[in-house]
């Protein structure tokens, strides 16, 4: 400032990860009354409630405690990689905060002269920025192995059993169209015939009376089991958005500074064209998935 005193600008700290009154009413009440010491206490509760009850409650049933069969934990990799993507948004929330509470002066150490407060705010936004920055990178390629794991195994697993479930039901359907049609042109032939014969009756009597599911109970398994494909479908796309939007946070992480992957390795920055593309690849899988359902009403 002009006469050296730290100057706090007019705007929150930014967190960037979501967290925020979760109510109209709560949201009502924060914009219209100063913030007190109990309610930034309790604000400050509900954030490390938000961030450990989660993982401990995950890491409790992993790896401790009496469990029901019913309900069987996430696998080690899963609870491994989301802990440590979580711990990344953590050094984000921090990095990204001690760096705006440094560029408005309030970590200023007032013994110091005004340019030597300068070059030690400069240096602390520096340090916070790249802090922030790798934190989130290490998130960022924690949560791209879980979404590569999650994806692989979901289509290795719960759609391949759905595909092949319709498969089975669909040639189900077909052999006994086929056994139906045989058997209606067998019993034309014995009408054209005029056929008394006992063996040929007896062949009919067998073939009109077939065992197995009729074709009413496959047509409504089959029903049953494409609406059941068709929200295994459903997820699996959603799993690939989840692991779209961690490719692109990788990418665009990995050109931010502190990190400069591909000017370490590489010898020069990323292309900014292609850097932008990313980031609006990574914010448009989250409008997406934030965006309301249509809500189809029943004809009751």
């Amino acid at each position: 400032t002009k006469h050296g005193r730290p100057r706090l600008l007019l705007r929150r700290a930014s967190t960037n990860i979501g967290w925020g009154p979760v109510t109209p009413e709560a949201a009502a009440d924060s914009s219209s009354s100063p913030p007190s010491q109990s309610r930034l206490y309790r604000s400050l509760s509900n954030i490390g409630q938000r961030i450990y009850r989660p993982l401990t409650s995950q890491l409790a049933l992993s790896y401790g405690g009496p469990t029901d069969d019913a309900a069987p934990s996430a696998p080690a990799w899963k609870i491994i990689g989301s802990t440590l993507k979580l711990l990344g948004l953590m050094g984000f929330w921090l990095g990204d905060n001690v760096n705006f509470l440094g560029s408005s002066g309030l970590l200023d150490d007032t013994s110091l002269s005004k340019d030597e407060r300068a070059r030690a705010r400069g240096d602390l936004r520096r340090r916070a920025g790249h802090f922030a920055a790798r934190a989130y990178f290490m998130g960022a390629v924690s949560g791209l192995y879980v979404n590569l794991r999650e994806v692989l195994s979901h289509r290795r697993e719960a759609l391949r059993i759905a595909v092949e479930r319709v498969d089975e039901l669909e040639q189900k359907k077909k052999k006994k169209e086929e056994e139906q049609q045989q058997q209606q042109q067998q019993k034309n032939d014995r009408e054209k015939r005029n056929s008394w014969d006992m063996k040929d009756d007896e062949d009919g009597s067998v073939e009109d009376h077939p065992s197995g599911d009729s074709l009413g109970d496959i047509d409504s398994q089959l029903t049953v089991a494409r609406a059941d494909l068709e929200k295994v479908k459903g997820k699996q796309f959603v799993l690939f958005l989840a692991l779209l939007k961690s490719c692109c946070d990788v990418i665009v992480f990995s050109n931010n500074p502190g990190i400069d992957l591909h000017k370490r390795y590489r010898g020069r920055k990323m292309n900014e064209g292609f850097h932008s593309l990313c980031g609006l690849l990574s914010a448009s899988t989250v409008l997406y998935n934030n965006f309301p359902n249509k809500v189809v009403k029943s004809a009751n």
